[in-house]
């Protein structure tokens, strides 16, 4: 049915789901203090600039197979890719993000009203697959975005994933990278409530002052004891939110910015910790004692979508199997699944005395999850994150897979063009994948037969595999255009899917849609009906050879370092973080492959185009 007023606009789409199933989906928001009962971590270091800086609440989208079963209405309730129910501020952000300022993204954020219509390939609160058409337990992975990234912001890869059975949680970070972020309120200190005096004033009976909810027999003080500082009441206050701005840091390092960036790193970790505590309670069943008012599902927070996370009761099993669980992220995400892996799997190892860990795992069946056999996915990775001095013991410590007497097989690794070209941001790649990241220069060698599987597409931008590159693809700014975006994006999916595959978690190919009874099917729009694969005529992409796409480029790690040396050394160097400057690539604009030039980010090289360091800014491409 057209849009009154926009019958003559061309409305941004996705491709086709690629795999047998629909996909439904859920928003979810829950407060953190019934995610855990241990104290606030905190960097005393810090403590008066970021005394509430780790989020009272945790917000995520949940992309699942769906049946199309009992889905039948489902179409009148479209999952909207800029956020509900704050869609002009979301673009307002995104606006700021690129640099067009506050009041310019205030006024622009008023104009485009159609981009609101923009829709996810999924059904809201659609009813999860059916236990009789897969196997008991749901693949879980865990997508961590980008600066500029949203929960719905990668909807692509991660519906794309859904529709091949897989669960997929994707976080909205609160930790000052998304556009903005709304927060519900809770109450946090001794003056915004009575402490309880007699167990008339439980949670479970709907009353505020306590932190008891059903299937709990102990009641909190949430008043200050000097020393320690505890959990904010998890009842939020009707109706109230607080907002979390984009903080624009430089592209570089230095003392306030390591920190600030620190900062930013403890907060994914503590929310991928919660939100894998979060998938404990739902696998559980221990989801249902929460008191309602302290879990948000779906925009409007309606009670049949709530009543779809008892769904996943026993379906989430791979929870307690070591291993299984797989972890994923674009570029900051990317450095966040290495920064919050990593200080899983080390977290009981022997360590400097003077090494600080950003976040230090509790909990013991997350301890136990995170292996050499833990599926690693790396989306153009962006190593400066990682680079400061306190993540130095653990950036120069290999990744878990490793550890793994079969090398690193659960690892993969894809990259844009543009990161690609970009000789020193590789260089830090190179380090990370390295069974010794923190060996000097000159000790580096190609990974021989033991190398990651690492790839990158010819002629893709930064953001060609977030959901920017398909929907608007002329600002991205890939060389194939709009076609040439969809088809980046198919790659990037085929390729995680064979990984995932290869390594028992999906089974083979299989690219029939879901049978439905034609009534179902037509009010659904057909979602499933007409599924187009994203799938590439069964083409390995893990073990390229005659046949795969031309754009499709492996890597075995240096054959791709030019210069002699000393050169290679001294980038190297700067790499890890050696040298406080910042470097951006100057475009290749002679076929010699460009030059590597020390500026401040952002700047005007003359005579050439710079593109920015991280290269996640709009625009700034």
């Amino acid at each position: 049915m057209p849009l009154p007023g926009l019958s003559n606009l061309k409305l941004p789409s996705f491709p086709p789901l690629p795999g047998p199933h629909p996909v439904g989906s859920l928003d979810i928001e829950v407060a953190s203090a019934l995610l855990t009962d241990e104290e606030l971590p905190r960097d005393d270091k810090f403590d008066d600039k970021f005394d509430d800086k780790f989020p009272k609440t945790i917000h995520f989208r949940a992309y699942y197979p769906a049946s199309l079963e009992g889905a039948e209405g489902m179409a009148q309730r479209p999952v909207r890719w800029l956020p509900e129910p704050h869609q002009r501020q979301y673009l307002s952000g995104y606006g700021r993000f690129v640099g067009l300022g506050g009041w310019v993204s205030e006024v622009v954020s008023h104009l485009p009203k159609f981009l609101h219509y923009i829709s996810i390939p999924a059904l809201e609160a659609a009813p999860l697959l059916p236990a009789k058409e897969r196997e008991e337990s749901l693949p879980i992975l865990i997508f961590s975005h980008g600066l500029g990234g949203t929960r719905n912001a990668y909807s692509t890869i991660c519906t794309s994933l859904a529709s091949h059975g897989i669960l997929v949680l994707a976080p909205e970070h609160r930790d000052g990278s998304a556009p903005i972020t709304f927060m519900r309120e809770t109450l946090a200190d001794p003056d915004l409530y009575t402490p309880p005096s007699s167990s008339a004033n439980s949670i479970s009976e709907g009353k505020e002052g306590s932190n008891t909810y059903q299937g709990s027999t102990s009641t909190k003080h949430h008043g200050k004891i000097p020393g320690k500082r505890y959990w904010s009441n998890p009842f939020a206050q009707a109706g109230k939110k607080s907002s979390v701005a984009y903080t624009a840091y430089p592209h570089e390092l230095s003392e306030e910015i390591s920190a600030g960036r620190n900062t930013q790193l403890e907060i994914r970790c503590f929310e991928l910790d919660l939100l894998f505590r979060f998938l404990q309670k739902l696998h559980s069943g221990s989801i249902n004692s929460i008191p309602r008012e302290a879990i948000h599902v779906g925009p409007n927070h309606e009670s049949d979508d709530f009543a779809v996370l008892s769904q996943f009761t026993s379906r989430l099993a791979d929870l307690d199997k070591p291993g299984k669980v797989i972890f994923c992220g674009h570029s900051f995400g990317a450095a966040t699944t290495v920064q919050f892996t990593k200080s899983v799997f080390y977290a009981d190892h022997k360590t400097p005395e003077e090494y600080r860990p950003l976040y230090t795992p509790t909990n013991p069946v997350l301890k136990r999850q995170i292996t050499p056999a833990t599926p690693t996915i790396l989306l153009d990775l962006w190593c400066l994150p990682l680079l400061g001095p306190r993540t130095r013991w653990l950036f120069e410590q290999p990744l878990p897979a490793w550890h793994s007497p079969t090398g690193p097989s659960a690892i993969l690794t894809i990259m844009s063009d543009q990161f690609f070209i970009w000789k020193e941001g590789m260089r830090a790649v190179w380090r990370v994948l390295s069974p010794r990241p923190g060996a000097k220069s000159a000790e580096i060698t190609p990974f021989g037969e033991k190398h990651p599987q690492w790839f990158y597409v010819k002629g893709s931008r930064h953001l060609s595999q977030s959901d920017f590159g398909v929907l608007f693809p002329g600002q991205v700014g890939g060389t194939g255009g709009a076609d040439g975006e969809k088809r980046t994006m198919a790659l990037n999916v085929s390729a995680v899917r064979e990984f995932l595959t290869d390594r028992g978690i999906l089974p083979a190919a299989s690219t029939t849609p879901e049978t439905a009874n034609p009534e179902t099917a037509a009010t659904v729009e057909g979602l499933a009906a007409a599924v187009t694969t994203l799938n590439l005529d069964n083409t390995s992409l893990l073990k390229p050879g005659e046949g795969a796409p031309a754009e499709w480029i492996a890597l075995r790690g240096g054959e791709w370092i030019q210069g002699d040396a000393e050169e290679e050394a001294k980038a190297a160097d700067k790499a890890m973080g050696r040298r406080e400057s910042v470097h951006e690539y100057v475009e290749d604009k002679e076929g010699d492959g460009g030059e590597i030039r020390a500026t401040r980010s952002g700047v005007q090289v003359e005579g050439e185009e710079a593109i920015e360091e991280e290269g996640e800014g709009g625009s700034k491409l």
